[in-house]
């Protein structure tokens, strides 16, 4: 489940300065983070399903004319599916001038989406990915957190890629490196960490580190929601599951989705 960020920070998308500026000559940020996503996770998972979105526009489609915060690229509310990352680029190129920029910047509705996706999955079978592809800061970050406290409980990841040079700082603090995430200092934490920030612009020149980075929590992450939820892998030791990428997930008795 991938979602693309149409908030009026990226710039009007006809100006060279726009993050969501491109032409044939041109491939702008946005295009370029999502299929270095293709080539890290394509090739790494085995029979995933894709939906795409955007969030923070108002798509001229639509009867409603106020700003969208879960609207499908492919123009299908009803089937947002379809077929690989490429697919999820020529969607993005296609309705690029059919969408106003707007704001504010809303993560939930993507994540509520997920979450009502991933809550009837109870035996580890298919495990949601979901990647928020974003140029800053998140206007609803009290909804997110309370959000993900309630998505950690189900089999969901959370990728947030950064693209351009905004203060990023909201989105480290999503991702529960120094500790689990809490609402405020009087909520319960999360059940576990399932949040990885990637800041693409810092690590487009290094392929290898950027693959690194976009794959690096997710094993363990897999494997505490498989723990968490009384689900016994296939085949355990600890230490070998925490040094697997994604293709062994299907192996350890869960899909994608």
């Amino acid at each position: 489940m991938v979602g693309i960020d149409f908030t009026f920070s990226n710039g009007d998308h006809t100006l060279l300065s726009s993050l969501h500026y491109a032409n044939t000559a041109i491939k702008n940020e946005y295009q370029r983070a999502i299929e270095s996503l293709q080539e890290v996770l394509e090739k790494n998972i085995e029979s995933p399903t894709y939906e795409a979105y955007g969030f923070g526009g108002v798509p001229d489609w639509l009867e409603s004319k106020q700003v969208n915060h879960c609207f499908a690229l492919n123009k299908n509310e009803e089937n947002p599916s379809v077929n690989n990352f490429a697919d999820i680029v020529q969607k993005y190129l296609d309705v690029l001038s059919n969408i106003k920029l707007s704001g504010p910047s809303y993560f939930h509705n993507i994540l509520q989406k997920a979450v009502d996706k991933a809550k009837p999955i109870i035996d580890g079978k298919l495990y949601t990915i979901v990647i928020l592809v974003t140029d800053g800061d998140i206007d609803d970050l009290p909804q997110t957190v309370e959000l993900l406290q309630e998505a950690s409980k189900y089999p969901i990841s959370v990728i947030v890629v950064g693209v351009g040079d905004a203060d990023f700082s909201n989105m480290n603090s999503l991702d529960s490196d120094t500790g689990l995430l809490r609402a405020n200092k009087q909520s319960d934490p999360t059940m576990r960490d399932l949040v990885q920030f990637v800041p693409y612009r810092q690590l487009m020149s290094t392929p290898q580190i950027l693959s690194d980075k976009i794959l690096e929590e997710l094993p363990e992450q897999f494997e505490t929601y498989m723990r968490n939820a009384g689900i016994k892998p296939e085949f355990t030791p600890e230490a070998l599951i925490k040094s697997l990428t994604i293709k062994h997930l299907k192996s350890l008795g869960g899909g994608l989705l």
